[in-house]
């Protein structure tokens, strides 16, 4: 297998693909965020009073938290590992190395891991996106933000599935729509493409998967072997699973990587569709720019450092608008 890699100032973008371009699993990459996996040496700011947490600076306005039972002074520096992405609303959260792997690191000296080099050290090929893959590449992150998800093919192919998201939850609707396969053998085709669609979209926390006919636990129970089974083939780490009294499938997911959606959804799509504008905009004819309350938000706050680098260089004037859309005023070329 190998990963496509597009990168920009902003983010970089993988696209794990099999060897017939099948996209497997996206990865995004953030150069002003933590990301999974990666390891840094953390400075210690303060602990929470009333818990054992403690609040960490990784650098370059980079923070995150810190659960551990071990008692850890402030300003102490520690080595640790990122266990879960920031959110917009939360720090991202870390855990302690072990004594072995601290020894190992000091032995080796210490080199932060980018999740490029936690790909080539996998045995990925890490390929660049060009003109012969890249509509493969932005067809595939499209189809990550679609909220119904179609079955082409197979049995069941016309099927559909409609997957929505909230602060609590991820739920799955399938819907037999225009396909004229049995309801099992549609629930069969469709358990096993969610199953993609959770590994592709990094999707975790709590799941509902509302299926279609009987919701009798005798019907169920088939489907929900056949989910956990996938699941299972597929390395996904689920923490609790079972059928509701109402005969809906329940899956527990532990959170790891911030899914698609969260971090690649409208409002971000937009902010980052600005930021590069405003970049490529070389010979500065950008003068004035209007910004959605929503765009406002994400550029101070996830994209922050790069906002404040574009604005004072670029010394364009930012304006906070209730407007329905980015309005970019550029002064006229007279060249």
């Amino acid at each position: 297998m190998k990963i496509l890699k597009d990168e920009t100032p902003f983010e970089t973008r993988y696209l794990k693909v099999s060897d017939k371009n099948k996209p497997i699993e996206w990865f995004l990459s953030y150069p002003f965020a933590p990301n999974y996996g990666e390891v840094y040496l953390a400075t210690v700011i303060k602990k929470m009073k009333t818990l054992p947490v403690y609040f960490l600076d990784l650098g370059d306005k980079k923070e995150a938290f810190l659960p551990s039972k071990e008692k850890i002074q402030e300003g102490q520096k520690v080595y640790i590992k990122i266990e879960k992405e920031a959110r917009f609303h939360k720090f991202a959260t870390a855990s302690l190395l072990s004594k072995e792997e601290v020894l190992k690191i000091e032995e080796e000296g210490f080199k932060q891991p980018s999740l490029e080099n936690l790909f080539k050290a996998e045995g990925f090929l890490i390929e660049d996106v060009d003109e012969e893959n890249r509509d493969l590449f932005e067809e595939a992150f499209e189809k990550l933000v679609d909220l119904k998800i179609p079955l082409l093919t197979g049995a069941a192919k016309g099927a559909e599935i409609f997957w929505q998201q909230t602060e609590a939850f991820h739920s799955f609707d399938i819907d037999s729509a225009q396909s004229s396969a049995s309801f099992s053998k549609i629930n069969e085709a469709a358990i096993e493409k969610i199953a993609d669609e959770i590994v592709l979209r990094h999707l975790s926390g709590n799941l509902v998967i509302d299926t279609i006919g009987s919701k009798r636990v005798s019907f169920q129970k088939p489907v929900y072997k056949k989910l956990i089974q996938s699941l299972q083939e597929k390395e996904v780490d689920v923490k609790a699973s079972g059928i509701s009294p109402l005969g809906f499938l329940e899956v527990q997911i532990k959170r790891t990587y911030s899914n698609f959606y969260e971090r690649f959804n409208v409002e971000m799509k937009q902010a980052l569709y600005l930021l590069r504008k405003i970049y490529q905009d070389k010979r500065q004819f950008i003068t004035e720019i209007e910004l959605p309350l929503e765009i406002e938000g994400i550029l101070k706050g996830v994209l922050r450092p790069y906002y404040e680098k574009i604005r004072d260089k670029r010394r364009i004037k930012i304006t906070l608008q209730r407007a329905d859309k980015i309005k970019i005023k550029e002064r006229k070329n007279d060249g």
